[in-house]
């Protein structure tokens, strides 16, 4: 990704964050187009993301050992960084669970949960660029909400999933690797509820 001159920790946390899109769009596309050859090759992709993320929470961490005056206290620049870093490794564990579990075809409610967390991304990018104009924005309570209610959507989605999966699934491995994945689509979207959290709580204690 391009990186801006001067850049703040609000472009960085930006930055994660579109990490964090683009594991998402990843997701979506191998669920929906399912090909479990060209699953190790989506896993190396989520690797080296992975490095990425890392490398820009390092920064953030170098700038706050450096500088002493920040925009927001330093507690809550790490509290944000960490939230954007805990959604991202989520999503990329939904892909390689997929691979560990040797998944051989996607359930529709796994397609429904990953559009749910591609929402809710897209959603919490517009969050983190609004959020430097936290003081006057009209925008980010709404924005918040919403990913409160993709959350709330993809929790029923996952009560349907697991119910289906004691109807319908005869099979103990399947239903427990299944449900393993179901688990953690729903923790990638909790992921993105507590980052909107964090940065409602961030704004609510910095105005």
């Amino acid at each position: 990704m391009v990186r801006k001159q001067n850049e703040n920790y609000f472009d960085i946390l930006v930055m994660l964050m579109e990490y964090s899109c683009h594991a998402a769009s990843l997701l979506n596309d191998l669920m929906n187009s399912y090909n479990v050859d060209l699953l190790q090759e989506s896993m190396q992709r989520v690797y080296d993301s992975e490095l990425c993320v890392q490398k820009e929470r390092t920064i953030i961490i170098e700038k706050l050992l450096n500088e002493f005056v920040t925009p927001i206290e330093r507690e809550d620049i790490i509290i944000l960084t960490n939230s954007l870093y805990n959604i991202h490794y989520a999503i990329g564990g939904v892909i390689k669970q997929l691979f560990a579990l040797d998944i051989r075809k996607i359930k529709g409610y796994a397609k429904e949960m990953t559009q749910t967390i591609e929402k809710c991304c897209t959603i919490l990018k517009q969050i983190f660029v609004e959020l430097q104009n936290y003081k006057k924005s009209r925008f980010l309570h709404d924005l918040i909400q919403k990913v409160y209610c993709y959350n709330e959507e993809c929790g029923k989605t996952f009560i349907e999933a697991v119910r289906d999966l004691h109807i319908n699934t005869r099979n103990v491995v399947e239903s427990s690797s299944w449900y393993q994945t179901y688990l953690s689509l729903k923790q990638s979207c909790d992921e993105c509820q507590r980052a909107a959290k964090a940065v409602e709580y961030v704004v609510l204690k910095n105005i």
